[in-house]
Parts: structure tokens; C-alpha cells; sequence
């Protein structure tokens, strides 16, 4: 999977949080502070295990097409976040 991932030219960044998205555009924090931006067509937000659905409303307004997966979308393992990740990145 990660191969097909690196394939795509997608990035993968942990430890980094969204601090705005527009005209394909992420302004990006890392751990250290330091702030960075990259050009994106697409964004997938993974935030921790637990539901914290209060960010999707802001972004509904902003973004044309959100997909709700892993334990935002339902409690479940990690089988069944794998699929629902599998499955976005299928429909993108």
C-alpha cells in the first residue's frame, strides 16, 4: 500500500496540523513550530482515534467533497479504518 501511496506522489505527514486550506493551498504547523505550506488537490485529516467531528461544519462551507472515515465516521477498528481509507482514496 505504501508503495501505491509513494506511486501517487502522496505525502504523508504526522505530527502536523491543518491550520487553513484554500485555493489548494495548506498552511501547515509541525511539532517544532515551524509552519510550512504545500500545494494539495486533495487533503485527507487524520485527528487521533477518538471522534472530534467539531472541525467537519467549517470545513462542509469550505470544501466541496468531505469523506468522513475511521473512527470519525464510526467506532471500529483498525480493519475498518483501513477500508474506509482504501475506499476515500479510491473515490478521489
Amino acid at each position: 500500500m505504501l508503495s501505491r501511496l509513494q506511486e501517487k506522489q502522496i505525502k504523508i505527514l504526522t505530527e502536523t496540523r491543518l491550520l487553513s486550506f484554500e485555493n489548494n493551498t495548506a498552511l501547515l504547523e509541525r511539532k517544532d513550530d515551524t509552519k510550512i505550506t504545500i500545494a494539495a488537490d486533495n487533503l485527507i485529516v487524520s485527528i487521533g482515534s477518538e471522534p472530534e467531528n467539531n472541525l467537519l461544519p467549517e470545513l462542509e462551507k469550505r470544501i466541496d467533497q468531505i469523506i468522513v472515515i475511521g473512527d470519525a465516521k464510526s467506532p471500529g477498528n483498525l480493519g475498518s479504518g483501513l477500508r474506509d481509507a482504501t475506499e476515500a482514496a479510491l473515490a478521489i
